[in-house]
């Protein structure tokens, strides 16, 4: 069963890694949300998301580490749900 968790991993790294971003953009809105402790990224990180569409970005720092989605379930959805009631 591990074996099948790790070629999955191994795949979505590879697919990350060998992503390149070009200058096309979606015209929409984007909410951007991370656990105020996820020590894998940072503000200058998650602003970048500016450069993917020529709508708003709305970057929320929820409590959490990296999966913080999992501990803040409520809080992940209160944010997704008033985002979309703007958009």
């Amino acid at each position: 069963m591990a074996q099948q968790f790790l070629s999955v991993i191994r795949r979505d790294q590879k697919i990350v890694h060998a992503y390149k971003a070009n200058d096309t953009r979606v015209s929409v809105p984007i909410l951007v949300l991370a656990g105020k402790s996820d020590t894998m990224t940072n503000q200058d990180a998650l602003s970048q998301w500016k450069d993917f569409t020529t709508g708003e970005v709305t970057v929320k720092m929820l409590e959490g580490e990296h999966y913080f989605i999992y501990d803040q379930a409520e809080n992940f959805a209160q944010a997704v749900e008033s985002f979309m009631e703007c958009v």
